[in-house]
């Protein structure tokens, strides 16, 4: 299975770097180099400050063999996530592609930091489990969001749910935007977890 396609990239590298050519240039290069066609640069959205259009038109135009999507990772960060919905909403015709994803659990737990294996061991896992695909159904719902990104990072240091949490899940999924950027390219939905890459069929 040949992958074509990769919609979750942070040129920012998780840090305010404003966008530039070269700072951009670099992912297109390496795009072309794995064989991708189509990539969306989605740096999470409290470095929206850093997302700048008019550099993306010029990538743009230095790669016209590339298909090359302005986008944003929206999450829910308690600090940030309300400044990146406005952002996003003012911005709505600028973006191709907006992911949504959970990062922050009950009491504003950053559950994917390092070192948070330990935390881990004190919830309840079937609570922690629960809590994350609630919160993941809530962003879907939220109007702003083209597609989840990587539905299964609540099991990102091994811990796994002592329940079968199959309808929960299921009831995630069928409310999961379908992944399509608003251009109208593709049209599928998100039934793999992890890294957000279509494949070619």
């Amino acid at each position: 299975m040949r992958l074509f396609s990769d919609y979750h990239l942070h040129p920012q590298g998780h840090r305010l770097q404003p966008y530039s050519q070269k700072l951009l240039q670099p992912w297109a290069d390496h795009a072309r180099k794995i064989g991708l066609r189509d990539i969306a640069l989605t740096d999470h959205d409290r470095y929206h400050r850093g997302v700048d259009f008019d550099e993306i038109e010029r990538l743009r135009e230095a790669n016209p063999d590339l298909k090359i999507r302005a986008g944003i990772e929206l999450d829910n960060d308690p600090v940030h996530s309300a400044d990146g919905r406005r952002w996003v909403e003012k911005h709505w015709d600028r973006l191709d592609f907006v992911l949504g994803s959970v990062h922050f659990l009950r009491g504003d737990w950053a559950f994917d930091h390092a070192g948070e294996e330990a935390e881990f061991a004190r919830r309840d896992i079937d609570e922690v489990y629960a809590d994350y695909y609630e919160r993941i159904r809530a962003m879907a719902r939220s109007g702003l969001i083209d597609c989840m990104a990587h539905l299964d990072l609540v099991k990102i240091f091994g811990f796994r749910p002592t329940k079968n949490l199959g309808e929960l899940l299921d009831a995630v999924l069928s409310r999961n935007p379908r992944c399509k950027p608003r251009d109208g390219t593709f049209d599928r939905r998100l039934a793999q977890t992890g890294r957000r890459a279509l494949s070619e069929r």
